[in-house]
């Protein structure tokens, strides 16, 4: 299975082309943008390569390399955080196995990005969550903060269950707010 998904963009973009983009410098399975330290530059790039480049598709970032949602038959993308631009390489994953900054690349910009999402409404955030552990006068409360298509939903949980009481709840997320 995987030859033929490498064979297709082999004949896409051609051999040369696919060996010199893979063959690039990539972290493996990192997390954030911070865990890249392999880059390249959009200028120093052959030509060739370059056309090949700004023709991947573009896919924004969701907090996390490995959060998934990646076609596995589309080996390799451009996704932006709106401030950076990565080369990422699937290798037959649903995410972004291995991944390299590319700087300076042209035609990458906000509105664009934000025209192709809202373009596709097949395309939609499942669901993406986060868990904060935060100490409020002497007490450990867990903040789980849950975004998903429809909104960002906010809850507190005290020793295993949701926290009942709307004004201690503010103060928590009040104090996390301006503590964080």
């Amino acid at each position: 299975m995987q030859q033929i998904k490498s064979r297709n963009i082999k004949d896409r973009i051609g051999v040369n082309n696919y060996y010199t983009l893979i063959s690039m410098e990539y972290n493996a399975d990192p997390l954030r943008p911070s865990d890249i330290t392999t880059e390249v530059d959009y200028n120093d790039l052959d030509d060739h390569i370059k056309l090949v480049v700004t023709q991947l598709p573009v896919v924004k970032f969701t907090g996390r390399f490995d959060y998934g949602g990646l076609d596995k038959q589309q080996q390799l993308y451009i996704m932006t955080t709106l401030k950076e631009d990565f080369i990422v390489d699937t290798q037959g994953k649903n995410y972004a196995r291995y991944v390299c900054r590319i700087n300076n690349l042209p035609a990458i910009n906000h509105e664009n990005v934000e025209k192709a999402f809202h373009h596709n409404e097949d395309i939609k955030m499942l669901r993406r969550s986060e868990v904060f552990e935060v100490s409020y006068e002497g007490e450990e409360y867990n903040i789980e903060i849950i975004e998903e298509d429809e909104g960002t939903f906010t809850s507190v949980e005290y020793d295993g269950n949701y926290l009942m009481d709307s004004k201690l709840e503010s103060e928590i997320l009040g104090y996390f707010n301006k503590h964080r």
